[in-house]
Parts: structure tokens; sequence; C-alpha cells
């Protein structure tokens, strides 16, 4: 099996499955939060801050597990459906043991509606804007990134028995912990798996943005500023269309939010020293494993680290917390880095630090392609490109007007504070330096900033509320309106297979393309694609976009086409008008079917694209490299 479709189970199995597989990551991180003493008994209602983090702990558990596993080439497909089926069936046993009944107290849609009118209307928006990015993240998976590497990753660790067997495939070699989560939802079929978890991880911050203690004092009640605060983070473009797809962004991000609040609790007087220990050392995991989802949160998780050691030695816990945070390095950290340092052949530096490690061909230039290269081609310059849209079609790629909230920041005298606005904008310059034009390399800095908000000691005035939530307001409706559509055109696809099948067919980029080539493609074929798409891909594909990243007339270059010809491609998907002059035509044999017709789909209505052919030729690779 090689495409989402043969993976997937047929709706709504699918989604049933994802969602007791989320269910399943909550019991395991509850347990160990009751094992631990974060939360007891008398703490198992919606206000505990820490309750809404235990589906984050628990993937964080099955990660620490599964991910050098990949790495060692161990995740077999009949373990990882073993691994899927007991999560399952811990859901199961989560659900009938009630523990969510004590939390869910609104019984049928009256009560809901009921209280919705009685409530202000920032709760009101919040819950809308929520219920519909819920329903959203539920449907089928739509997203172009996530049918290229996420999706198309998780399906070749599957294939493979572990991560990292296609060195021509670029955006695979990006994959981290998270594809491997991905992989292994998709062995039971649960295709909606990793976007429930990006919008769950979502709720872990919304819950901490609005019951987590100011650092003065207990919180007794949210209030209006905590639900201002609150929608200024679920409301921001951005969110919520990476909250409806399995690219693992709000996931490594929650562990971040989570892991900035330990640090800031890390400075409460009269507490423990076992128990200061404790929250450190989860600092230290959540931090680590949090970098091994994504390249992006080595800086993020890097500061919030140092953040919590700081705290740390200035409550005279410096040789401790430098010691439990090198047994941490070397017990979380270290061995993944190892393994990708063999994998591909170099440093153990280069292995953590690069996105794209070792020295194969066209890496360097992959590399300062997307240094630069934004989400969107804004007509406004930086920073306006990643606050206000310049279009419609780039609503989903801003990070929206929140900032505003920013000045109401008074955190006082309470250093750990100043810490925490620090490593804010530290990680803001380095992202203007560095990291390419687009709203979701600043998501770490403005959800922690936002912490701060709710942390601080002198809470947001009843003025101050009045004045901010109306932009936010506004914001948040056209949010609601935005991922209700959302709801209505991409949930149906999770309830049958033919409503799935008109959704992908609209929304998923690709997807019509790679029903006809299953059509016209002999069953043992190898396919070399020059589509993205690549979890859609009906057979054994190899991917061609490292052709644009190196230099065809290179000797380096024939590391890809012996990769090629040792894989026996016998096919090739052109993209476009057949081109006899370019690069590798001339291993091209007959036209076996086309044009095919395809069209740029993307799941915003109003930012699709036009159409396009598509040709199958026959793929001479036994003349490779010659050709």
């Amino acid at each position: 099996m090689f495409s989402l479709d043969q993976f997937a189970a047929a709706p709504p199995f699918s989604l049933l499955a994802s969602v007791f597989l989320v269910i399943g990551l909550d019991y395991i991180g509850f347990q160990f939060l009751k094992l631990f003493v974060f939360i007891g008994i008398a703490h198992l209602n919606r206000k505990d801050w820490l309750r809404w983090q235990s589906p984050i702990i628990g993937s964080v558990i099955l990660a620490l597990v599964l991910y050098p596993l990949a790495l060692l080439g161990l995740t077999h497909f009949v373990l990882m459906k073993g691994l899927a089926i007991t999560l399952l069936l811990m859901g199961c046993i989560h659900v009938f043991n009630g523990f969510y009944k004590q939390q869910i107290r609104l019984n049928n849609w009256r009560s809901i509606l009921s209280a919705l009118r009685h409530q202000s209307i920032l709760k009101t928006t919040l819950v809308l804007l929520l219920i519909g990015m819920g329903l959203t993240s539920l449907g089928p998976i739509t997203s172009a990134d996530a049918l290229d590497n996420h999706i198309g990753s998780a399906i070749a660790i599957l294939n493979d028995g572990g991560l990292f067997g296609h060195h021509e495939w670029f955006h695979h070699r990006l994959s981290g912990n998270g594809e491997v989560l991905n992989a292994m939802a998709l062995s039971i079929g649960a295709e909606q798996f990793g976007s429930l978890l990006q919008f769950t991880s979502l709720l872990a911050i919304v819950g901490t943005l609005l019951f987590v203690q100011p650092i003065s004092k207990v919180f007794q009640g949210s209030g209006e500023s905590r639900y201002l605060i609150a929608l200024a983070a679920v409301s921001a473009p951005v969110v919520i269309f990476l909250t409806s797809a399995p690219k693992p962004q709000m996931w490594p991000i929650s562990m971040t939010v989570l892991a900035f609040v330990l640090s800031v609790q890390l400075s409460r007087q009269n507490v423990t020293r076992s128990r200061l220990m404790l929250e450190y050392s989860l600092v230290c995991v959540l931090v680590m494993v949090a970098t091994q989802a994504k390249f992006n949160y080595i800086l993020g998780g890097g500061l919030v680290g140092i953040m919590a050691f700081v705290v740390m030695t200035k409550q005279g816990y410096f040789k401790p917390a430098l010691l439990l945070g090198l047994l941490t390095l070397i017990v979380v950290l270290i061995p993944p880095i190892a393994l990708k340092s063999i994998a591909f052949d170099t440093s153990l530096i280069d292995a953590f630090i690069s996105p794209l490690p070792g020295d194969l061909p066209g890496t360097k230039t992959m590399l300062s392609f997307s240094q630069f290269n934004g989400d969107t081609g804004s007509l406004w310059p930086f920073p306006i490109s990643i606050l206000i849209p310049s279009h419609i079609g780039a609503y989903g790629v801003v990070l929206g007007i929140g900032w505003l909230l920013f000045v109401g920041l008074r955190p006082g005298h309470y250093f750990v504070l100043w810490v925490g606005v620090a490593v804010s904008i530290i990680i803001i310059i380095a992202n203007v330096s560095l990291a390419p034009p687009a709203a979701r390399m600043y998501m770490e800095p403005y959800f922690w900033l936002l912490l701060v908000l709710a942390m601080q000691e002198k809470q947001l005035s009843k003025r101050f509320v009045k004045v901010f939530s109306w932009p936010v307001l506004g914001q948040g409706v056209l949010g609601v309106l935005a991922c209700w559509i959302g709801a209505v055109t991409l949930f149906p696809g999770a309830l049958s297979p033919s409503w799935r099948s008109e959704v992908m067919d609209r929304s998923a980029n690709g997807y019509e393309i790679m029903q006809w080539a299953d059509k016209v493609l002999p069953e043992n074929a190898v396919l070399l694609s020059e589509h993205r798409s690549m979890g859609l891909a009906p057979r054994k594909t190899l991917s061609v976009e490292w052709r644009k990243f190196v230099d065809m007339q290179a000797p380096k270059t024939e590391y890809y086409l012996n990769i090629m010809k040792d894989s026996h491609v016998s096919h090739i998907l052109v993209i476009g008008p057949i081109n006899y002059n370019r690069a590798l035509a001339g291993c091209y044999g007959a036209v076996v079917a086309g044009p095919g017709m395809g069209h740029l789909a993307t799941r915003n209505p109003f930012n699709q694209g036009g159409s396009y052919e598509a040709w199958i030729l026959e793929f001479e690779s036994e003349r490779l490299p010659k050709c």
C-alpha cells in the first residue's frame, strides 16, 4: 500500500479511530500526572489547567518510545498496528471509566444553547471558534504540505519500517517524531489523528491561558480578561489553518508553552525540593522532544530550557539542575541525534542543528531557498505581511492583530516574567534575521507573551478589556466564519466514503491526478513523480524535487540518478506539457496516458488555482546515468 486512500479506513470508522487514539493519549498522560502527583483526585475538573495537558503528556511519552525505534528501522507495520490498537483500547477504557463525564457538564443541545445565550460575547465567540475548528480538524486530509511529507513520510515509515529511506525526497528528510505518530495512527486507518492532535494541542494552550494561576495569587476564575487573551490566541488566522492539518506544528508549540509555564512556576516559594526537581525534569523532556518534531523548535525549546535553568539557579539549585539537564540530554536527545548522524554520515552537531544534515547534493541550495521563502506572495512589506493578509487567499497564513494586547504587558518586579519576555524578544529577533518571513515562525513568542499577560500580577483592567475586545472580537468573528466554512466543506468527508471523495476532489491538491494515475498505471509500476502530493501516489513512488536544487551536469548528481536506477523506476508522472529538452528527458519512453487534467486545489475556497495537464510516460531507468 502506498497512498492515503489505501491506508485510511472507510468513514466514519477513520474518524472514530482517530478520536479514540487521542483519548488514549489523554489516558496515558492523565495516569502520568496522577502518578507523579502533578494533579490529584480533587483536581479532575476542567478548571485545573494541568488537566488540559494530559493528551500532550501522553503523546510525548509515546514519541519518546517510537522516534528512536523509527530511526533504528524497527517501526514495522505489525508493531505500529499493535501499539495503535493498544492505544485505541486505552481510549475506550478511559471513556467507560467516566473521566470525561466529570468534565462535560452539558448534557444536551438545549443546555448548550442556553449556556451560550447567557455567556459573554467573548466567551461565546471563543466557544464557536473552537467547535468550528474541531469539526474542521475531523475532515479528511487535504493540506498540500501534509499530502507531501507529513502523510507521505508516515506512509513511507510504514512501508520501510523506519525513517529516512528516501534521500532523494528532500522533504521526507525533514521528518521528525510527529510523522512517526502519524504513521502509528495510519496503521489502523486513523486518517484524522494527526490534525486532531494539533487541535488537541491548541486546546491545551487554551486551557492554560484560561486557568493557569497568576504568579502572585491563586486565580479563582477566568474572567473577561482571560477570555480576551484566549480569543487572541485562537483567532489568529494561521492558528485556524494549522489546527486542521496533520502538520506537527501546534503540537511542539504546546510542549514549549507547557514548559514555559512550568519554568515560571519553578520560582514559587514554599515548594519542596523534590517537586521542583520533578517539574524541572519535565521541562527538560518537553523542550527536547519538541526539538525532535521540527527543526524550528530547536531555538524555542533551547530558550525555554535556559529560562528554566536560570530560574533553578536563582533558587539555589545550580548543580542539581545542571546534572538533571545533562541526564535528560543523554537519555532523550543524544540517541536520536546519534542515529541521524549515522543515517546521513555526518557529525553530531550537524545532525542536531541542520534541518537537512549531511553533505548530499542540493542540500545547501534547498536550505537557502527555504530561508527566504514565505508562505504567501503578500503585497505588503515585512512585518505587515505576516500580520494582515493582502488578499483573501492569504487569510490563513497571517498572525492577525492579537499583538495589540501586548501594550498591557506589566511583568512588574517578577524576575521570571522578565526572563519570559526576554526569551520571547530573542526568538523574534532571531526569526527576523534567519527564518523565512512566515507568520508560523512567530507563534511561539506570540503564545509566550500571551501567557505573561495571563500570569502577571496586574491583571488586565475592565477598561483595557473594553477597549481591546472590539478588534480582537472582530478578528474572532472572521475566524468563526472561516472555520465554519471549513467545517461545512470538509467535515462531511469524515462521515461517508462518497462525501470523502467529493471533498478530496475539490480540496486535496493532486487527488484527481493520482486517481487517474491509479487507473492507467500497471500494478507493478515504480513511479517517478513531478507532483508534490507523495502521500496520494498509488504506487511505489520516488520524488523528483531534488532536480531543481542540483546541477544536473555535476558528478555528484549521479547519487540521485543511481537511486532511481536501483529502484527500477518504470514510469514518470509529468506535470504540464512534455518537454523533451529538460533534465532526464533522455530517459523518457512511450506515452502511456494523457493528458489527465487536474487543478490546484486548496482548503481555502477563495484560493483555488487553475487547471493543468499531466502525462504518464514510460521511464527507461536502466539507461541512467547516461540519459
